[in-house]
């Protein structure tokens, strides 16, 4: 009556487990990886930014700011120079970011002042700016 059923195979069944458990493993972690790296690209135009002010270099951070011609230099170093409200930038920590419409707000800490700096970056060319709001 029986005699056509097959043996369980042990070694496949151990491998369909396994199979389940990736599986598993995939739909938890990939979303919280998706959600810490998404906006990694605006991130590292910001953290290119900042390092550029950390070395003093304020010609080639504006450059990068890509401002517009009603936004001077001068403008730009009292934003972002010496005597702004972050003081001479030393180092920096991006601690977060938020997509949000054709851009991500990108949020640094920036010493010595240890102030918050909050930059826009615009996901089609990378272009930095204040946040619209």
């Amino acid at each position: 009556m029986f005699d056509n059923i097959k043996p369980i195979d042990a070694k496949w069944e151990r491998k369909k487990k396994l199979i389940w458990i990736g599986i598993a493993v995939f739909i938890v972690v990939a979303p919280i990886l998706y959600y810490e790296f998404k906006n990694i690209m605006e991130e590292r135009a910001a953290a290119r930014f900042f390092t550029t002010l950390q070395e003093g270099r304020y010609a080639d951070a504006y450059k990068l700011w890509q401002a517009g011609p009603s936004y001077s230099l001068a403008e730009f170093t009292n934003d972002w120079g010496d005597k702004s409200e972050f003081g001479r930038i030393t180092s920096f920590k991006i601690t977060g970011s938020h997509a949000m419409g054709s851009g991500v707000r990108v949020i640094a800490t920036v010493s010595p002042s240890g102030k918050e700096a909050r930059i826009w970056v615009e996901k089609k060319n990378k272009s930095l700016s204040f946040p619209p709001y």
